[in-house]
This record gives structure tokens, C-alpha cells and sequence, in this order.
């Protein structure tokens, strides 16, 4: 799902329920909750025509809007169900035709019943149920034929040549699928682009792997991947590809796959006096970039970085950095939002009300001289949130608000542009809901996140003020105590922790 597509219904799905890998998966859930409402409005009128006079328009109205709505419901429900399979693209497609016919359907229903309804002459009913029952069947289909063509798809053995580099492999592309993530374009420090997809948790989801020395390449590279990811089927190596070395990563230890939990029951109450400690293991990855991670005196890993370097000395430095700074750090805790108070590439003061799911709200689309006016303009934000914003067409063709101050001046903004009107005001009224009640966090320069994820669990990452994941637990933990427990066992050990390459 891209900002350029969010609306009001996805919001609320990804607020309430869980972030959507695409928008597909929201408006599978709104169709099943749809679907389900048009039955019980079908039962309830059905219920109702059976107290008026039979015979009488009444009865006859009744009957007609009971059988039409109650009809709806099972190719709305079909519908829904289609969707949030991870089924081929054509599934939904062919979803959608079927939706259609028994749409059709519906409606000649309404105009032919009751008097061309089962009668001797003018009789629709034959016809109009077998519309019917071809929107259900096609529906039917979609469910049922593609996944056997995509098992069929993922057998087939895969053709092309050799890899080649990324100016090679650079290809356009002509779709485009909706996506919670953005993709980032990026010179490297070798002066060579790179591109990677960023979802809006601030999690790296994919990168391309190789340098481009032109930035349209780079560009093509993205297209490439928007067009061919979306069907690309499932290949399953048993034994590492011809060619490639897989030596130079440590190998995984029995502690490496520990769970969260089994981490964390290691390590003292983050108000203990611990006599624990760590080191920072340095180590190239099979791709070639420079990583590191920390591992507790007691074998297990208790963070590792968000990224890899290019080069040795440019990961040392990360880690210097890091291990200076990491102990100061904040735990910053969003329930469900906060503002967070950060400063700029341009060293001025800014502010943003972010949620939980990693999702922007708002922010104040300008800088500040010093912390304590970036602070003041959060509270006026508050003390204003109740007044109407202003929603407003920008010049890309999107809905945007912004909230002003009596004298004119605009104190917020939202963050994304929106499809339409109703969903920027309604992407207002979430920050109006959460700013009185949101937390202001500050990061100078880090800061750790607390959070809750798709599955239930709590995980920790350590962010920096420019929005950037600097390091994370990478295991999920049953309690926020735990999560609390492997923050502190970071903050006390990385400071005074040994380098060592691997």
C-alpha cells in the first residue's frame, strides 16, 4: 500500500487490526465485514415483510430488498475471501468479473420481481438466477484455478543466463503493485547508485544488491523488480547457487537461533548491578558489505545492525558512534503515538507525531532554532488540534491538511499527500484523536523503540534521530520486560565492549 492510495478504510485497518502488506489485504477484511452486514440487512427485511399483508406493495417490497440484499452477501464474502489469499494477481481480477455478473444479476432481480418473477408468461427467473450463479462460479474459479497454475508455475524449471552486473540486469517495467514500503535511491560511498525498499516501519525489506553507475540504471533496476515481483514464483534451493561462496559469513551457532525470550532469561533485571559483558564482532556478509553485532559473555546475540557498510574502516566508525551514544539513549515508547523531537541534517529542531506501525501522522514542515521551540510548537499543535484544518489539492494532484494558528501561521501538516479529500480529513481526525494524549520523546542523537508486531510480540530497535534503524534485537519477545531487559543489557555492555573481526 503507497501513500498515494492510502484512504480512510486502510487507515483504520492498519491502525486497528494490522499493517497491510498491500491494500488488498484491507479491502479483503471491509468485503467480509460488508458481506456479512448485507446478510443480516437481507434476514432483517425478510423478518419485517413477514408482518405486512401478503399481496400488498408493501409485502412486495420488502420481499424484494430482503432477497436482493441477502443475495449480495455471498459473492461480497467470496469476494473478500479471494482477496486476502496470497493468490496470483488474476485471481482478483477474475474475483472482481464474478462480483460483477452477480451484481448484474441483483439488479435484474429487482426490476423483475415480482411480476416477471415465476410466472407463465414473461418469466425472467430462469435467467436471472443462472446470471447468478455464473458470478458465484467465476468466483469459484478464481479461487480454485490459480493457485493450481501458480503450483504448476513454481515447478517449472527457471531459464535465463548467467547473472550479470547491475547496469546488465536493468530493465523497464510497466506495473506497478501497491506496497507499504518506498523505494530508496541512494549513492553509495564508491559514488555508485543503489536503491533499496524501505517499509514504513523504517525495516530495510530488500535492497538490489549491486551498484549502478548511472542512476537511470538505477532507476530501471526498480522497475524490474515492480514488474516481475508481483508473479515471480518460488524457487527452493536445497544446496547454495554454482559460483557462490557462502564462506565468509560466521556460521549460525545453536545460540544464534535463540528466542527472545531464551535471551533475555540470561540477563540481569534492567535495574540489576551487573558484572555482565559483550563484544562487538565485526564480520563480512556473503554480499560483500562490512556488518557487525553483539554478543552477550553468554553466547547469545543481543543486537545486530540495520545495515551493511561498504567498506572496514566505515563500519568502525558506525560502531564508534554507536557505542559512545548508545548508553544516553532514551527508550521511547509509543502508545499508540507520540511526538518525537529530533534534530535535522541541518541541525534545526524538528517534530513529527508518528504511530506505532512506523507511519508518520504529521509533522511541522519546518525547523526550529533550539529543542525548547520545537517542544513549544507540540504543545501548540495540541492546544489547536480541535480547531478545522485547512484540506487543500497540492500539485501533485493530492489531498493534503494543514492546521493553522490564529494568526495564520501553519503549525502542522500532514506528513503524505492522500487520493482523495475524505481521506485527508480523515487521516486529520487520527491526529486529533492522539496528539492530547501523545508523549513527547526526544532523540539526541538515538533512540530506543519499543513495539509491538505483526505477531504479537515485543520488539525493540534503536533509531536515530533522522528516522534511520541503527541497530535491532532481531528476536521478538513475549513481554516488554523482556524487550526492556535486552535494551539494558545493550546500553551497559556496548559502551566498554571489545571489537573483534571474524
Amino acid at each position: 500500500m503507497s501513500n498515494s492510495t492510502d484512504n480512510a478504510l486502510v487507515d483504520w485497518y492498519s491502525d486497528n487490526v494490522a499493517t497491510p502488506t498491500t491494500s488488498d489485504e484491507a479491502y479483503g477484511y471491509w468485503a467480509f465485514v460488508v458481506g456479512a452486514a448485507l446478510g443480516l440487512v437481507g434476514f432483517a427485511l425478510f423478518l419485517l415483510s413477514t408482518t405486512a399483508t401478503r399481496g400488498t406493495d408493501s409485502f412486495w417490497l420488502y420481499r424484494t430488498f430482503a432477497f436482493s440484499i441477502g443475495a449480495l452477501a455471498l459473492p461480497v464474502l467470496m469476494y473478500g475471501f479471494i482477496v486476502v489469499l496470497p493468490l496470483q494477481q488474476r485471481a482478483t481480477q477474475v474475483a472482481y468479473l464474478g462480483l460483477a455478473v452477480s451484481l448484474v444479476s441483483v439488479v435484474a432481480f429487482v426490476f423483475a420481481y415480482p411480476s416477471n418473477w415465476n410466472v407463465a408468461s414473461g418469466d425472467y427467473s430462469t435467467l436471472i438466477l443462472t446470471a447468478y450463479a455464473v458470478g458465484i462460479g467465476i468466483e469459484v474459479v478464481a479461487a480454485f484455478l490459480f493457485p493450481a497454475v501458480s503450483a504448476e508455475t513454481a515447478a517449472a524449471p527457471a531459464t535465463g543466463g548467467a547473472a550479470g552486473t547491475g547496469d546488465d540486469d536493468a530493465s523497464p517495467a510497466t506495473d506497478e503493485p501497491e506496497s507499504k514500503a518506498t523505494f530508496e535511491l541512494y549513492p553509495d560511498r564508491k559514488e555508485e547508485w543503489r536503491w533499496r525498499l524501505r517499509h514504513d516501519n523504517g525495516n530495510i525489506v530488500a535492497d538490489g544488491g549491486e551498484g549502478y553507475t548511472d542512476v537511470r540504471n538505477a532507476k530501471k533496476g526498480i522497475e524490474s523488480v515492480r514488474r516481475n515481483a508481483p508473479g515471480a514464483a518460488l524457487d527452493k534451493q536445497e544446496t547454495p547457487p554454482k559460483g557462490v561462496d557462502h564462506t565468509e559469513e560466521p556460521a549460525a551457532t545453536e545460540d544464534d537461533a535463540a528466542s527472545g525470550d531464551e535471551v533475555a532469561a540470561a540477563l540481569p533485571e534492567p535495574d540489576a548491578d551487573p558484572d555482565d559483558g559483550a563484544t562487538v564482532e565485526v564480520y563480512e556478509d556473503r554480499g560483500g558489505s562490512w556488518r557487525w553485532r553483539l554478543r552477550h559473555d553468554n553466547g547469545n546475540i543481543v543486537a545486530d545492525g540495520g545495515e551493511g557498510y561498504a567498506s572496514r574502516s566505515a563500519l568502525a566508525d558506525a560502531v564508534e558512534r554507536l557505542t559512545e551514544r548508545v548508553a544516553d539513549a532514551d527508550t521511547l515508547e509509543h502508545d499508540p503515538t507520540a511526538f518525537e523531537i529530533y534534530r535535522d541534517n541541518a541541525d534545526e529542531w524538528r517534530w513529527r507525531l508518528r504511530h506505532r506501525n512506523g507511519r508518520i501522522l504529521a509533522d511541522g514542515g519546518e525547523g526550529y532554532a533550539s529543542r525548547s521551540n520545537a517542544v513549544d510548537a507540540v504543545d501548540r499543535v495540541r492546544e489547536r488540534v480541535d480547531a478545522d484544518p485547512e484540506v487543500y489539492e497540492d500539485a501533485a494532484g493530492k489531498y493534503r491538511w494543514r492546521l493553522k494558528a490564529g494568526n495564520g501561521e501553519i503549525i502542522a501538516d500532514s506528513s503524505q499527500g492522500y487520493a482523495s479529500k475524505s481521506g485527508a480529513e480523515a487521516g486529520f481526525e487520527r491526529v486529533r484523536s492522539y496528539a492530547p494524549d501523545a508523549d513527547t520523546l526526544e532523540f539526541d542523537p538515538l533512540g530506543f523503540e519499543v513495539f509491538v508486531d505483526r505477531a504479537g510480540e515485543y520488539r525493540w530497535r534503536l533509531r536515530h534521530r533522522n528516522g534511520n534503524i541503527v541497530a535491532d534485537g532481531g528476536e521478538g519477545y513475549s513481554s516488554k520486560q523482556n524487550a526492556k531487559k535486552g535494551i539494558a543489557a545493550v546500553q551497559r555492555t556496548a559502551p566498554h565492549a571489545d571489537v573483534v573481526e571474524e
